[in-house]
């Protein structure tokens, strides 16, 4: 008996130690990665970063000819988001630069503006009191991944704890969105994606909607099986989960649009919450708490906003070398107290494994988002430009995004001559460069700008006789001729730039626009949005957008509601 005891206890402690080697092996594996990943953040922080970035630092950005201001460490906030990997300082030398060696974007300053006022009001706000991302941010909101905006910081932190009870772990990543629901372009964008979240935002600031583990499908009509939940979110810290209590396989229905049980009905008509008591359905969610906002089948919630996500999983990794989760079973076979302790180390490396995972991928999609944006960036192609009076700066590839276009003729190699750059940036090996290409100025005049090693900066303080003598220049023809060129290189260069005759406002729209139609030609967004135009200035914008876009290429732009679109309507009729 003793031998036998000792035998068992051998076997036992070998298994426990087995057990207990796996877990320190796949730790090992999970350490290795992280040090990976540290290497790999290194050598882009080596290749294309600024080793001295700090939050204290000020940041200058002249977006789209606006300069807007702010702190590093306030532009940073949003962690995990392609915004505040943008200025973190590790892709410092892929950014481009104006002439004043800003970072130069090519976006719409509005947008852009709200963002970084969406920010500084973060900054100073409580956790109780958070600021939702306004309207306002438009598809910039989209390109830098700060949706969705449908819920603050607070609720989708909520969202969050309530997908990992259901054992999903990811984050959200937008698939649909709308201010009204059209079914057909639900299931366009939607339709056999697992794992989704919808949210609508209802007119009286409800905000109500659900999780299904199954794909939505435009199939025959019918039941559908699936892991679900509902929540709804009703102001400051008021939010609530209703459960799925009936059967799994009544959990959503498909063929329909977007239908939870009898519970959550989203038709183009609007949200119905409960409409199956009306017809003396059974609820198959959680109802004391629904029941409040029920509108039993009469008159649905008018829908101010819907946008569907999908949870990506961080198993959901591509890398065939990377465990799609840590590949041991749950402990069972030793006391409980030991069991217990191994499966919290289990616990603690299906976490570490997630959160490896989603850094990696999170930081190699962050790379491949500024390689896409800014890769075909080219400093010489920035355009400044003075309409009416106000300073607008894009790419000269933005202004030549409708081919054919009366504004594309205007900018294209035939006609464009190159806007000087600001001679303060010259080193001196271009200041050398310059004089070297002058007529008749002699090869020792250039040696004198080279021994001096004359910046673009000293370059133009050296407009004048005195000076230029004092630099070693004496033969007084070369002086006059320097002294004449720096006088017009420095007019040029404060003032280059090409003039627009129309309304700021109305060719901002229209750059603003062509912006966009940039962004979908690079697919960093899904769609490009038509101008909204204020109602005042609709018949003007109009006449601009016909002058540089004839014919049917202005249709493409216009809302269709434009005068000339009515009558040319009225004629075919």
């Amino acid at each position: 008996a003793n031998r036998l005891i000792k035998e068992a206890k051998e076997a036992s402690d070998r298994s426990l130690q087995e057990f207990v080697d796996k877990l320190n092996a796949e730790e090992a594996k999970i350490a290795s990665r992280f040090e990976a990943l540290e290497a790999r953040k290194r050598a882009l922080a080596g290749q294309w970063g600024n080793p001295d970035a700090s939050p204290e630092d000020w940041v200058e950005v002249n977006c789209g000819g606006r300069v807007i201001s702010a702190r590093r460490g306030t532009l940073c906030q949003l962690e995990g988001t392609k915004f505040g990997a943008l200025f973190s300082g590790i892709y410092e030398k892929k950014l481009p630069r104006d002439r004043e060696g800003r970072i130069f974007l090519d976006l719409c300053p509005d947008e852009f503006q709200a963002i970084v006022d969406y920010l500084n009001e973060l900054s100073i706000s409580s956790p109780d009191d958070l600021p939702t991302l306004p309207e306002e941010a438009g598809c910039l909101a989209r390109l830098f991944g700060l949706i969705p905006n449908v819920m603050n910081v607070a609720e989708t932190a909520k969202l969050n704890e309530w997908l990992a009870e259901e054992g999903v772990d990811g984050h959200l990543e937008l698939i649909y969105e709308s201010d009204k629901l059209s079914v057909s372009e639900f299931y366009e964008h939607c339709r056999d994606v697992p794992h989704t979240v919808i949210v609508v935002e209802t007119e009286c600031g409800l905000k109500i909607g659900g999780y299904s583990s199954s794909p939505w499908k435009d199939t025959i009509p019918g039941r559908e099986r699936s892991k679900a939940f509902l929540f709804v979110f009703r102001g400051k810290g008021d939010s609530f989960k209703a459960k799925l209590t009936g059967d799994p396989e009544d959990a959503i229905k498909v063929g329909y649009g977007p239908r939870f049980g009898n519970d959550l009905s989203i038709q183009e008509s609007g949200v119905y919450v409960q409409y199956g008591t009306a017809l003396s359905l059974t609820s198959k969610y959680e109802t004391r708490q629904l029941r409040k906002f029920s509108t039993g089948g009469i008159k649905p919630y008018s829908i101010k906003e819907i946008k569907v996500c999908k949870v990506v999983q961080s198993n959901d990794s591509t890398k065939a070398d990377s465990p799609v989760a840590v590949s041991i079973k749950p402990a069972t076979s030793f006391t409980p107290q030991i069991n217990q302790a191994l499966n919290k180390k289990l616990e603690s490396l299906e976490d570490a494994l997630g959160q490896v995972e989603r850094t990696e991928t999170s930081l190699e999609d962050e790379y491949s988002f500024v390689d896409t944006l800014f890769g075909s960036s080219d400093c010489n192609d920035i355009v400044k430009l003075n309409v009416s009076g106000t300073v607008m700066t894009t790419h000269r590839s933005t202004l030549r995004q409708v081919k054919d276009s009366v504004l594309a003729s205007q900018f294209d190699d035939s006609k464009w001559t190159q806007q000087v750059a600001s001679v303060e940036t010259w080193t001196p090996a271009e200041v050398a460069g310059w004089v070297r290409n002058l007529k008749g100025v002699p090869d020792d005049a250039v040696e004198i700008f080279e021994k001096n090693e004359v910046t673009g900066v000293e370059l133009i303080n050296l407009g004048n006789d005195e000076r230029l003598y004092k630099l070693g220049i004496t033969r007084p023809g070369t002086v006059g001729i320097l002294s004449n060129q720096i006088d017009d290189l420095r007019r040029a260069s404060e003032d280059s730039a090409t003039l627009i005759e129309h309304s700021p406002y109305c060719f901002g729209k229209i750059l603003d626009y062509l912006r966009t139609k940039r962004l979908h030609s690079l697919n960093l967004i899904d769609k490009v949005r038509r101008p909204v135009v204020d109602g005042s200035q609709k018949e003007r914008f109009e006449k601009v957008v016909r002058y540089f876009f004839p014919g049917s290429q202005a249709d493409e732009i216009l809302d269709g509601g434009s005068s000339s679109s009515k009558k040319r309507k009225r004629g075919e009729e």
